[in-house]
C-alpha cells in the first residue's frame, strides 16, 4: 500500500451518510434507527457470528469511543507513521532499512484497523440506555444478578465493542447476556459457562445512562 494513500473514509460524511441514532422512547420495546432489526430481547434469539447485514448494536458512549479512535488514527498517528516512513525512505536502501520496513508494517496494520473500524460503524445501531425502562433485561440493561453461593454482581449489557469484564461490562452476545434477555426480577436463569451450566438468580433490573468516557482511548496499535 502507497504509504502516502489517504484514510479509507472520512468521518464526517461516514455519519452523515449511514449512521441514524436511536430517538428517545420510553416504551419498553423502543422502535430502532432500522426497521429490520428489533432490539434484541428473547433469549430465544438466533446465535450467530456477526455478518455484514447485521446491526452492530451500541451505546451512545461506545460510538463516541470509536469515534475518538477513528479520528487519532486518521489524523494523528497515520500522519505520522507517513512521515517517518518518507524519512526512512530517503535515507537509501529500503531492503535494508529497518525504520522503513516496520514504518509500511505498522501502516497496513494501521489501515486494516481503519477498515475494521469503519466496517463495524458502518453498521451500527445506536441505543441509549437511557431511554429505556422496566424490569425486563434488553440491551442496555443493568444487571444485579446472585449465584447459588450468593455472590452478587452487576453486569451492564452493551455492545460487542464495549466490553470490558473488569469494568462488569459484557456484550449482548455473550452466553450470560444471552440467558438474561427477556427476563425479570427475581427470576432465576441457567447459563453455559466455561467450566460447565450454572444458575443465577435475577435481583434487579434498571436502565440509567452509560458512564462516560474517562480518558481519550488508546488504540490497540498505538503499543510500539
Amino acid at each position: 500500500m502507497n504509504a502516502n494513500s489517504n484514510p479509507p473514509v472520512l468521518l464526517k460524511q461516514l455519519f452523515q451518510a449511514r449512521l441514524k441514532p436511536l430517538p428517545p422512547c420510553p416504551q419498553l420495546r423502543p422502535l430502532l434507527s432500522h426497521p429490520r432489526h428489533p432490539l434484541p430481547n428473547s433469549v430465544s434469539s438466533p446465535r450467530r457470528e456477526h455478518t455484514l447485514s447485521e446491526p452492530n448494536y451500541i451505546t451512545p458512549v461506545g460510538l463516541e469511543r470509536i469515534t475518538r479512535e477513528l479520528e487519532w488514527l486518521q489524523k494523528v498517528e497515520r500522519p505520522q507513521v507517513v512521515r517517518e516512513v518518507t524519512a526512512a525512505a530517503a535515507l537509501g536502501d529500503r531492503s535494508e532499512n529497518a525504520e522503513y520496513i516496520y514504518g509500511k508494517k505498522r501502516l497496513r496494520e494501521i489501515d486494516r484497523r481503519l477498515h475494521f473500524l469503519t466496517t463495524r460503524v458502518g453498521h451500527i445501531v445506536v441505543v441509549d440506555p437511557a431511554s429505556l425502562s422496566g424490569d425486563v433485561v434488553r440491551f442496555g440493561a443493568v444487571v444485579l444478578i446472585a449465584d447459588n453461593e450468593g455472590q452478587e454482581r452487576e453486569w451492564r449489557i452493551f455492545g460487542e465493542d464495549e466490553v470490558s469484564v473488569e469494568k462488569g461490562v459484557l456484550s449482548w452476545k455473550s452466553p450470560l447476556a444471552r440467558a438474561l434477555m427477556g427476563r425479570q426480577e427475581g427470576e432465576a436463569v441457567r447459563y453455559e459457562a466455561p467450566g460447565g451450566k450454572r444458575e443465577v438468580e435475577i435481583l434487579e433490573v434498571r436502565y440509567e445512562p452509560a458512564p462516560p468516557l474517562e480518558e481519550s482511548p488508546i488504540s490497540p496499535l498505538s503499543a510500539r
